[in-house]
């Protein structure tokens, strides 16, 4: 305590003195010193950004990323591509074959042309960004035909094949023309020499008269051919193809000739009544042609051995006219093989079907819709085994092609066995009653190709339970051959889709081993919606007001074929209940829900529903209460999988392409009314084949807007919960914050 007092007492230490004070300022900085810190400073800070800069751009040339501004996502991958090209094993290039865009200066926004180069660039590099085993490559036709011969080399060279072989026989060919030549050249000066005769039978004149035809005319007409193949194959990419059809038609048919004249001339050695000058020309001769039919054989024979030329087709749709532009394509190059997509397969305008009026009457411009076309093709080159699908009916039309052959347009269901096409599935069709190939017989028709049942044994089956067609109309039940070879597939390990149509065969001799049970008897319907002196905007709203017609937009619980699907419209028309009343080691789940706002049931009076004017109401006594469900998948243990709908139509041509209305008269896209119908579809097959990594949305899904409705519930939390209650509730205590920090 006294040396704290001692200090407290201490004198305060004297300032220092003017002198040392001085000593204390720093001297001021003269001129060199201050460029040297401001200098340094300056330079310094210019390598900095100049480093920075050169960081930048070459990570932005490692690093590169770029982002969807449109709408639509137009230029961006769909989840299903992603999936497809992650796992690429075999290497894939994609060339894109468009040229550059080039505007005329001055021109009017209205009237310049579309960049579909760039575009292109943009989703093909997005392919390699995010795809596995995937280059991509551009080349301008126009702007660089040394670059496009380069790579038409190089095609031809890797997938040329037996590309050498024909080009090989059109090489030779003028040997062969050669020796005919000069075989026709003897046999005519012989002719020339031969005095003059009378003939008692004119079919011995006639004889003479054909041999020097076939010697003085073929030859000629071979050389043409001749000239026209040397020109041929001077070009960058020859029409083998067409070159070695018109050397085989031409010496088919000089074989042919040769080969009559032959058998003439046999005749007339032989006849006693020819001339004998006629018979020793005949006799002399006959080793000459047959040389000259020979020499046509073999080479036919070459021809018939040669095999399918893969490049022939690529040929035809890049090789243009000299003097004119290649139409843009996308190649996709795998190993093996080769494919292209032209531009009207990636390019849309919205005026397609023409069932749409754009109101403002203007066109609107392309937009890429090639995604599908793209991935599909690389799945193709990726995985060449294909699964099977077959479309098996008990009689009755066929569905993917109408008529014996394919003959008179289109089936009901081609567009939808197209997209299993497009998605690298093989499409086959089958009518297991044989009632089909027994009316084409009796009609005078060849029966349409059919596949035999070892070839659709390994297929994923979809299975048509219809009535029965006969010359009174349809009659109910179905094809007893249909449940037959259905169950059949199904104790054998496959999987199968069963669609059923109204008054079709219930089929419960298979379903019950499945647990499941289809009422075709029975018909979802609704009460009828009455809004008086409201008229619906389009014809869809007023037709789901009666009571069979429902637009569904929830698929049921949470399943592989229906968790990307809700919020998506659908059409079911009719919609048959499906129960599932279970069974053992099935694993089955309940799927497409029957709404009940407003109020549905399953009809059990048919005529009800069917005859006009007529509207069903609810019988406790027959009917059926809800809620019903429409659909069930099943997961048997050790064997297949099995999808049931109620629904036969639900894919059919007519509502897979319906466009909607409305989205088209706010954008001037032209989308699918019903983008759940062909979802639930595809989704169904991919489950069942086991290929669960391809169920995403479909592009032309993805184009339709998905605005989820609110609940009743949901829509009472955002009016009361967050309008009414929480916005001011916020306020009051803000301002009670506020209040209490200005207190303090």
């Amino acid at each position: 305590m006294s040396e704290v007092n001692e200090t407290e007492n201490e004198p305060n230490p004297s300032p220092p003195p003017p002198e040392a004070r001085d000593d204390l300022v720093a001297a001021p900085e003269n001129r060199s010193e201050r460029w040297m810190k401001y200098g340094l400073n300056v330079l310094l800070t210019s390598l900095l950004v100049v480093i920075l800069a050169v960081l930048v751009v070459w990570g932005a040339q490692r690093y590169r990323a770029r982002g969807d501004l449109t709408s639509a996502g137009n230029y961006s991958l769909k989840p299903q591509t992603i999936s497809v090209i992650s796992e690429v094993k075999s290497p894939v290039k994609l060339v894109s074959l468009y040229p550059r865009l080039k505007q005329e200066p001055g021109a009017p926004p209205e009237q310049q042309q579309q960049d579909f180069y760039q575009a292109v660039d943009d989703i093909l590099q997005e392919y390699k960004r995010k795809g596995k085993n995937i280059d991509v490559e551009a080349i301008d036709p126009v702007a660089e035909p040394a670059k496009l011969d380069r790579w038409l080399a190089d095609v031809i060279k890797r997938y040329g094949g037996n590309v050498k072989n024909y080009r090989d026989l059109l090489e030779q060919f003028p040997k062969t023309l050669d020796e005919i030549k000069k075989l026709a050249s003897a046999e005519v000066q012989k002719m020339t020499k031969l005095p003059e005769m009378q003939f008692k039978d004119d079919k011995q004149a006639e004889t003479l008269y054909a041999a020097f035809n076939t010697v003085r005319g073929f030859p000629t007409l071979l050389e043409v051919i001749n000239q026209d193949i040397q020109n041929e194959l001077t070009q960058k990419m020859p029409d083998y193809k067409g070159r070695v059809k018109n050397v085989e038609g031409s010496l088919s048919n000089f074989s042919r000739q040769a080969g009559a004249v032959q058998k003439a001339l046999d005749e007339l050695q032989k006849s006693e009544t020819a001339p004998q000058a006629a018979r020793d020309y005949a006799k002399g001769s006959l080793a000459s042609f047959e040389a000259m039919k020979k020499q046509a054989d073999d080479v036919l024979a070459k021809i018939k051995g040669l095999g399918e030329l893969k490049l022939d087709e690529v040929r035809q749709r890049l090789v243009a006219p000299e003097g004119e532009t290649p139409p843009p394509a996308i190649a996709v190059m795998g190993e093996n093989d080769i494919k292209l997509i032209d531009f009207k397969d990636v390019w849309k305008s919205g005026e397609s079907t023409g069932l749409l009026q754009n109101a403002s009457g203007a066109a609107p411009r392309y937009r890429f819709a090639g995604e599908q076309q793209l991935t599909a093709a690389i799945l193709s080159l990726a995985q060449p085994k294909k699964t099977k699908v077959a479309f098996v009916r008990g009689g009755g039309a066929a569905k993917t092609s109408a008529g014996p052959m394919g003959q008179g347009g289109e089936g009901s269901f081609s567009d939808i066995a197209q997209r299993l096409r497009s998605y690298n599935f093989e499409v086959l069709e089958k009518d297991v009653s044989g009632q089909s190939a027994q009316r084409a017989m009796m009609g005078g028709m060849p029966p349409q190709n059919e596949p035999s049942d070892e070839e659709i044994k390994d297929a994923i089956w979809v299975v048509f339970s219809e009535p029965q067609m006969t010359q009174f109309g349809p009659m109910p039940g179905g094809s007893p051959e249909l449940a037959t070879k259905l169950k059949e597939h199904l104790d054998q390990g496959g999987s199968a889709m069963v669609l059923f149509d109204l008054q079709g065969d219930s089929l419960d001799s298979v379903l019950k081993d499945w647990g499941v049970a289809a009422r075709p008897n029975v018909v979802a319907v609704h009460e009828p919606v009455r809004v008086p002196g409201a008229a619906a905007d389009d014809f869809i709203e007023q037709a789901r007001r009666q009571p069979p017609i429902f637009v569904i937009n929830e698929y049921g619980p949470r399943h592989p074929i229906t968790g990307t699907l809700q919020a998506l419209d659908g059409a079911l028309v009719p919609m048959l209940p499906i129960d599932a009343p279970g069974a053992t080691d099935c694993e089955v789940t309940r799927l497409l829900p029957v709404p009940q706002q407003p109020q549905s049931w399953g009809e059990t009076d048919i005529t009800s529903v069917t005859k006009r004017n007529s509207t069903p109401t609810f019988d406790p006594k027959t009917d059926v209460p809800g809620p019903l469900y429409a659909g069930a998948a099943v997961q048997k243990k050790d064997k297949g999988r099995l999808v049931v709908i109620g629904c036969s139509a639900f894919p059919n041509n007519f509502l897979l392409t319906m466009p909607d209305q409305k989205v088209y008269e706010k954008t001037g896209r032209e989308v699918a009314r019903f983008p759940g119908n062909g979802e639930l579809f595809t989704n169904s097959i991919f489950w069942l084949a086991k290929m669960e990594k391809m169920i995403a949305l479909s592009p032309s899904a993805l184009d339709t807007p998905r605005i989820q409705p609110m609940s009743n519930g949901m829509l009472a939390f955002w009016r009361i919960g967050v309008l009414l209650v929480g916005l001011p509730l916020l306020a009051l205590v803000s301002g009670l914050l506020v209040w209490q920090a200005r207190r303090d």
